[in-house]
């Protein structure tokens, strides 16, 4: 099962690899879109919600969305830093 998941992971890293090529190769990157193109791989766990076995607690909830928008945030402000 493991092996599964963890062959899932550097698939979908893979794609990120290749959106992030194909945004960086044009000449002008806005930090916004480049954000959104690393982090449109993850809708499909938006989906998946329902199957993967919840946190059990309200300060875990917490944790895993404060952490979803500290990830989106972080890349944000990288690129940014990047292209300044």
């Amino acid at each position: 099962m493991w092996l599964v998941i963890a062959c899932l992971g550097y698939t979908l890293l893979a794609l990120v690899a290749l959106l992030d090529k194909l945004v960086v190769s044009r000449e002008q990157v806005n930090p916004l879109q480049f954000t959104f193109f690393s982090t449109i791989i993850l809708a499909p766990l938006i989906i998946a919600v329902p199957f993967i076995p919840a946190p059990a607690t309200p300060q875990a909830w917490a944790a895993v969305i404060i952490g979803g928008f500290a990830y989106g945030a972080a890349l944000f402000t990288m690129y940014k830093a990047f292209a300044a």
